[in-house]
């Protein structure tokens, strides 16, 4: 239990340094050119290269969310670390109750105003479905995995095959009976 909290705390570290670094090299505001005054008291246009600029409503969805996935990744740590809190209550009731509360927060912030985070497909698929799969293949001990490996293969081999063809002719008769224009 002690290693996984000392990697979770190195990543989440790495995390808040990368962020400050960006977040502070963005602070330029993207402005190349800066007028400065010479020895004259002629202004001339001065040049700088911006080496990273933060356009913060571009990575806004992605940053919010990164930001609660790094504070669920605290709770969790946090909830591990409390041998007495975790013996009556499970971590997925305190990371429901976290997700809870962190969206009263998002909408406190803005009342009545766009949303700091919408959530639809591409959010889920992008941001919220990859650190819940690797949290799950993470923990989950190498025994079980080893034991059930030739289901795991036939489910994700036979499978992926079934559905490819399912989708590739399901598509191609609907092409055919003019339900899909092309």
């Amino acid at each position: 239990k002690q290693w996984y909290q000392r990697r979770v705390r190195g990543v989440l570290k790495i995390c808040l340094v990368a962020l400050i670094i960006a977040i502070c090299s963005g602070s330029s505001g993207g402005n190349d050119h800066e007028n400065v005054n010479n020895s004259d008291g002629h202004e001339e246009a001065g040049h700088h290269i911006s080496i990273v600029h933060l356009n913060f409503e571009h990575v806004r969805p992605p940053l919010i969310l990164v930001l609660w996935v790094l504070l669920a990744v605290g709770v969790k740590v946090l909830y591990h670390s409390v041998e007495k809190f975790a013996k009556f209550c499970p971590e997925s009731c305190v990371l429901i109750i976290f997700g809870y509360l962190a969206g009263l927060v998002l909408e406190s912030v803005t009342p009545g105003e766009e949303p700091l985070i919408s959530f639809d497909s591409t959010v889920f698929f992008l941001f919220l479905l990859p650190p819940i799969v690797l949290d799950a293949g993470w923990c989950m001990p190498p025994r079980h995995f080893f034991d059930n490996v030739g289901l795991i293969l036939a489910f994700a081999i036979f499978g992926t095959v079934i559905n490819s063809f399912g989708i590739g002719l399901g598509l191609h008769y609907l092409i055919q009976a003019g339900a899909i224009n092309v």
